[in-house]
């Protein structure tokens, strides 16, 4: 369609009241900032087999897709879905695809640079999700299996962070986890702007309200100068510049 601006708002996996407070943004013109924050933790014997289960996950899917040389979301989806345990959640297998699917694109273009490139591995434990999890009484409550959680403690710092914000995504490995999160931010109107010109042994500044002025060098500060422009004048090969 020639001429016509096309945007689709996804309220799809999100509660009724974010959805709503994400069109009123979206309507009013709203900007978001987006921000991560980090902070360690200890993970526990249960968050450990789950972060295992999911490096494996992506391993599978990495596998899947240099196999038949994949590089869409939307094709190793339908091609790795099916093949990864069922034991785990639907939205962590999602999850796992999408993160292999960032890795082999990164594959791809270093493979393009250099053919000797290895094929990647995820070795370290590592967890990616974006649904599924809640923030309440100062934890993060992942869910392992249907009604079954595993818990973070999130310490004063994060939680003061994340106060009044769209929390986005977790990201966790064994010792370290990291919440994206989003704030609205207020727009700075500019009220004019000034432009610097300096010279030799002076400054001349002008703003947008037509205004100039010029600002000169006391002579003591142009000595230095002068001696180091001696030398290298004396040094210089004859036709050349200083």
């Amino acid at each position: 369609m020639t001429g016509t601006g096309y945007f689709r708002l996804s309220l799809s996996n999100i509660s009724p009241e974010n959805a709503v407070a994400r069109w009123v943004r979206f309507v009013l013109g709203v900007k978001m900032a987006m921000k991560a924050i980090r902070q360690k933790h200890h993970a526990s014997p249960d968050l450990l087999r789950l972060l295992d289960e999911f490096r494996r996950m992506v391993n599978v899917c990495i596998a899947i897709g240099i196999v038949e040389n994949i590089s869409s979301l939307k094709t190793l989806s339908l091609k790795s879905y099916h093949r990864l345990s069922r034991d785990m959640l639907g939205y962590y297998r999602l999850c796992a695809i999408s993160t292999a699917t960032g890795i082999l694109r990164n594959y791809g273009k270093a493979k393009r640079k250099n053919p000797q490139t290895r094929v990647p591995y995820a070795g370290r434990l590592m967890l990616n999700t974006c649904y599924g999890f809640k923030i309440s009484r100062g934890l993060l409550r992942l869910p392992v299996k249907p009604r079954e959680y595993v818990y973070v403690k999130l310490n004063s710092h994060t939680l003061r962070i994340l106060s009044g914000s769209n929390v986005h995504s977790v990201t966790l490995t064994p010792h370290v986890l990291s919440i994206s999160y989003s704030k609205e931010i207020v727009e700075i109107t500019l009220e004019g702007y000034f432009g610097v010109d300096r010279h030799m042994d002076s400054v001349t500044i002008a703003s947008t309200d037509r205004t100039a002025r010029g600002v000169g060098f006391p002579a003591r500060l142009l000595e230095p100068q002068g001696r180091l422009r001696r030398p290298l004048e004396r040094s210089r090969v004859p036709g050349s510049r200083v």
